[in-house]
C-alpha cells in the first residue's frame, strides 16, 4: 500500500475513533454554503437552519415573536451571522455542549467582525479585542472572527485590535448599535537591532541591556532589562525583565518577566513570568506563569500557583483554586456513595487536562460512623461528547474516632452525560490506608486490618451524579466592575475544634477596601476583635476540659481575588494586638507575646451591600462565618 493511501486510512479510523476531537468546531462558526427561507416562521427558520447546519437550538417558545415570518437568502455565511440577519439584534447566542442557547438581547449591542492579515489575506486568531474606556474585551478565534458586548450607557470611544508582530488598528465607534467588521491587519516588517553599551534609565529604542538602581522606561526593548522598583515598556518585549517590584509591557512579551510583586503584560506573552503575588497577562500565554495568583486571557502553557484563573484553557493549571470562567472549565459539584462511605460530596475546578477535587464525605449508619475530608487531582480521557474516562488520585484525612487517620484513593470511573449539565459514574476505588489512632473507637467503623496491622489496602467502589452547572454558570464575567473606596462592618461567629482548645467564638471587625477594576481584585485593611467564650467538656465520668475565655484583638492586610460574578477567595497576614500566651511543643514553657496570623476565606457578596464569607484563622484556629455590610463607598 502506498503511504498517501495509508495516512488517509489512518485519518478515517481516528476520525471514527475520536469523533469529538474531529468534529471540535465551534457551533456558531460553521459556515453554510447556501441558506434560503421565505416568508417562514422563527420557529420553521430555526428548524431548517438547524437541519443545514447540523446543529441545535435551546429556547423558551415565548421569547419568539408569534406571527413574525422572516425571508432571507445568503452564500458563504457562518451560524452566527444567519442568525443576526434572519433576527437582528432581537436576540443573543451562547454555545453549551452541542446546543446553541438563544435567550431575549439584554441592554447591550454587539461588534462582530473578521480579522484577516492585509497581505495574504489568512484570518488571524488571538487577536485582543478591546474597548478604549470600559475596559472590555474579546480574542479572535482561529476563523479570525470575534464578538464583544458592550452594555448600553457604557462610555465608549473606539476600539483597539492588538496581536504580537502587527500594527495596532483603531476604529471609531460612535453610535450604541451592533456593528459587523472586516479588518486587514498589517505586519511589522523585520528590523535590525542596533546594540547600546550605555546604562540609561529612558530609551526610545532597542538596546542590549537596561539597567538602574531604580526603574527603567522604554517604548520597545530587546535584550536584558533590570531596575531596582519597576519596569515599564509600552511597546513589545523580546527580553529578560528583571525588577524588585513591578514589571509591564503595554504590548506583547517573548522573553522572561521577574518581578518581586507583579508582572502584567497587556497582549499576550510567549515565555514565562515569575513573581510572588500576581502574573497577568490579558491575552493569550504560551509558556509558563508562576505565582501566587495567575490570570491569563487563554492559556496554552501551565499556571503554577495558589491560584489561576483563565478566561478559556488549552493548557494545565497546577494549583489550590484553578478556574476556567468558559464552558470548558470544570466547575462541578457531584454528590456520590462508596463502599467506604454512603455520603460524598465533591467539587472540581479546572479543565479535562487537569482538576483539582476538594472533597468531603461520612458515613450515615448508627455504630459505624466515619468522617473524611481531602484534596485530590484528576484527569478526564474525552471519548464522545457523552462519554468519558474519569481518573483521580485523592489524599484524605479520615475521623474514625480521631482525625489521625489518612486515607489515598485511586479511582477510574466511567461518566456518561445523561442530559445537559448532568451525568452519571460509577467505577473502582483502589485505597490505602493508614491507621493512626490505635485502637477502634466505640461508634465508629472499624477501619483496622487484620491483625492490627497500621496499614491495609483493598479495591472497592463508587457511584454517583454530576452538575456541571450547579455552582455557577459558564462564561466570561465582569466581576469587579470598580475601583473605589468602601468601609464594611462585619460581625460573626464560629467554633475552633482542638480538642484542647474547644470552644465558641464571637467576631467583629471593620474593614476598609479598595478595588482593582482591572485584576478582579480588591485590597483590604481589616481591624477588630475574635473573643472565645468560657467552656467546660467533659471527657469521662470524672475528668473535664475547661477552656478559659480570651479576645484576641487583630489588624490585618489582604486581598480578594474574584474568580466568577460575586464569588472570591481571599487571604490575609497580619498580627494580634495583644499578647497571646501559647505552651511551648513538648516543652514545659509558655510564652506571651503579640502573634504572627493567617487567615485565608472564601466569600460570596450578596447584592451591592452585603458580604458573607467564611475563614480560618491560625491563632487558636477557630473556623468563622462572617457577614458584613457596606456602610460607605466613594463615587
Amino acid at each position: 500500500m502506498n503511504q498517501p493511501a495509508l495516512i488517509k486510512r489512518l485519518i478515517i479510523l481516528l476520525c471514527l475513533a475520536f469523533p469529538a476531537v474531529a468534529g471540535a468546531q465551534h457551533l456558531l462558526d460553521k459556515k453554510l454554503a447556501f441558506f434560503s427561507v421565505n416568508k417562514a416562521s422563527s420557529e420553521e427558520a430555526l428548524l431548517q437552519l438547524g437541519e443545514l447546519g447540523n446543529v441545535h437550538f435551546s429556547y423558551k417558545t415565548d421569547i419568539l415573536e408569534p406571527g413574525q415570518t422572516v425571508s432571507l437568502s445568503a452564500e458563504n455565511k457562518t451560524v452566527s451571522q444567519l442568525l443576526r440577519l434572519l433576527f437582528k439584534e432581537k436576540y443573543e447566542y451562547a454555545e453549551h455542549q452541542d446546543f446553541i442557547i438563544i435567550t431575549k438581547r439584554n441592554s447591550y449591542y454587539i461588534i462582530t467582525g473578521q480579522i484577516s492579515d492585509k497581505e495574504t489575506g489568512k484570518p488571524l486568531d488571538s487577536v485582543m479585542v478591546s474597548s478604549s474606556l470600559n475596559g472590555l474585551f474579546a480574542l479572535s478565534n482561529k476563523d479570525g472572527i470575534f464578538q464583544l458586548k458592550i452594555p448600553v450607557g457604557y462610555p465608549m470611544g473606539y476600539i483597539v485590535l492588538k496581536k504580537e508582530l502587527y500594527l495596532d488598528v483603531f476604529i471609531d465607534i460612535t453610535k450604541a448599535s451592533d456593528h459587523e467588521l472586516a479588518v486587514q491587519m498589517q505586519a511589522v516588517k523585520p528590523f535590525e537591532l542596533m546594540p547600546v553599551t550605555t546604562l540609561a534609565r529612558e530609551a526610545g529604542k532597542h538596546g542590549h541591556i537596561l539597567a538602574n538602581p531604580f526603574y527603567n522606561t522604554s517604548k520597545r526593548s530587546s535584550g536584558f532589562e533590570a531596575a531596582g522598583i519597576f519596569n515599564s515598556n509600552t511597546g513589545n518585549a523580546y527580553n529578560f525583565q528583571i525588577a524588585g517590584a513591578v514589571n509591564i509591557v503595554g504590548k506583547s512579551l517573548k522573553g522572561v518577566q521577574v518581578a518581586g510583586l507583579h508582572n502584567l503584560v497587556i497582549d499576550s506573552t510567549s515565555g514565562i513570568q515569575v513573581s510572588a503575588l500576581v502574573n497577568k497577562t490579558e491575552g493569550p500565554v504560551n509558556g509558563m506563569q508562576i505565582a501566587a495568583v495567575n490570570h491569563a486571557g487563554k492559556l496554552r502553557g501551565v499556571q503554577i500557583g495558589l491560584i489561576n484563573i483563565t478566561d478559556s484553557s488549552d493548557g494545565y493549571s497546577i494549583g489550590l483554586l484553578n478556574f476556567v470562567r468558559n464552558a470548558g472549565g470544570y466547575h462541578s459539584l457531584s454528590l456520590f456513595a462508596s463502599d467506604l462511605m454512603n455520603t460524598n460530596l465533591a467539587v472540581k475546578l479546572g479543565n479535562a487536562k487537569l482538576y483539582t477535587v476538594f472533597m468531603a464525605g461520612m458515613n450515615i449508619v448508627r455504630g459505624k460512623r466515619l468522617y473524611a475530608a481531602g484534596i485530590g487531582l484528576g484527569h478526564d480521557i474525552l471519548l464522545t461528547d457523552k462519554l468519558a474516562i474519569l481518573t483521580e488520585a485523592n489524599y484524605q484525612a479520615v475521623n474514625a474516632g480521631s482525625w489521625d487517620n489518612r486515607l489515598l484513593q485511586l479511582k477510574s470511573s466511567l461518566n456518561l452525560r445523561l442530559r445537559k449539565g448532568v451525568s452519571f459514574f460509577a467505577g473502582p476505588v483502589f485505597y490505602h490506608y493508614t491507621n493512626g489512632q490505635g485502637n477502634t473507637v466505640e461508634g465508629y467503623k472499624n477501619m483496622q486490618a487484620a491483625g492490627y496491622k497500621a496499614v491495609r489496602s483493598w479495591t472497592g467502589w463508587q457511584a454517583g451524579i454530576t452538575s456541571t452547572n450547579l455552582l455557577w454558570s459558564p462564561g466570561k464575567q465582569y466581576v469587579c466592575a470598580d475601583d473605589n473606596w468602601s468601609i464594611q462592618a462585619g460581625a460573626g461567629g464560629g467554633i475552633s475544634f482542638d480538642v484542647f482548645d474547644a470552644a465558641e467564638w464571637a467576631s467583629v471587625d471593620l474593614r476598609v477596601q479598595k478595588g482593582i477594576k482591572d485584576y478582579d481584585m480588591v485590597l483590604m485593611f481589616t481591624a477588630g476583635l475574635n473573643h472565645r467564650f468560657n467552656r467546660s467538656s467533659a471527657i469521662n465520668d470524672i475528668t473535664a476540659l475547661y477552656t478559659p475565655g480570651t479576645t484576641d484583638y487583630i489588624a490585618k492586610l489582604g486581598l480578594k481575588v474574584f474568580v466568577i460574578r460575586r464569588f472570591y477567595v481571599a487571604a490575609e497576614l497580619g498580627s494580634t494586638l495583644n499578647k497571646v500566651a501559647r505552651k511551648i511543643y513538648n516543652e514545659d514553657k509558655i510564652t506571651n507575646r503579640r502573634r504572627f496570623l493567617w487567615s485565608p476565606s472564601i466569600g460570596w457578596m450578596v447584592g451591592r451591600k452585603w458580604d458573607i464569607s467564611a475563614r480560618i484563622e491560625s491563632v487558636h484556629t477557630p473556623l468563622l462565618l462572617r457577614c458584613a455590610y457596606t456602610l460607605w463607598k466613594s463615587r
